[in-house]
């Protein structure tokens, strides 16, 4: 039984250092959070849970039908925001411009290895790169003003070109391990 496994765009290694430049930045806030980790940001794509090792294969196996036709595309990171309430908010991140090549791409998941995923979310999608998981909100609202002006500086494009499928060891407590990359083809 592998602990958990999920789909995303990693972030390039050339945007990465803007990432962590951001989240230190960002810490001297003493923001009372948990930042996503600087070596894996990402845009998750669709979390599927714990699996047997029989249906992980079976999903690597439909990877090449979810890309197929699919071609890399720009995204657009700009604007903070968060999931929650105003007066407890849970996770903070950076909004995602919308486009017709992620939605290609949402519905395809859905479409190949969707009934995989553990949990049925009927929300729509919302593309977003966590920044980090808020683990006091009171006093992260003493500081939400100022967190907000400096994530919000940060606004950046980059070029999708693959998915990526992460697994969790919980055992070892890493939740992004990196098992297998799926490129776009142009």
């Amino acid at each position: 039984m592998l602990n958990g496994c999920f789909l995303a765009i990693p972030l390039p290694e050339d945007q990465v250092s803007l990432f962590v430049q951001m989240c230190n930045e960002l810490k001297l806030l003493k923001p009372a959070v948990r930042f996503q980790k600087a070596d894996s940001p990402h845009l998750t794509l669709l979390y599927f849970g714990q699996l047997r090792e029989d249906k992980y294969a079976k999903i690597l196996d439909k990877m090449p039908l979810v890309i197929d036709g699919i071609e890399p595309f720009e995204l657009e990171i700009k604007g903070t925001d968060f999931f929650g309430s105003d007066t407890y908010p849970r996770v903070v991140w950076l909004g995602v411009n919308p486009n017709d090549e992620l939605g290609k791409l949402q519905i395809a998941i859905r479409e190949h290895v969707g009934a995989y995923s553990a949990k049925k979310d009927e929300r729509p999608f919302h593309a977003h790169l966590t920044i980090a998981r808020i683990e006091s909100a009171k006093k992260f609202l003493q500081i939400k003003k100022e967190f907000t002006q400096i994530a919000n500086n940060f606004q950046f494009k980059f070029t999708a070109d693959r998915i990526r499928v992460y697994l969790a060891d919980t055992v070892a407590g890493i939740r992004q391990i990196p098992a297998a990359d799926f490129l776009m083809q142009n």
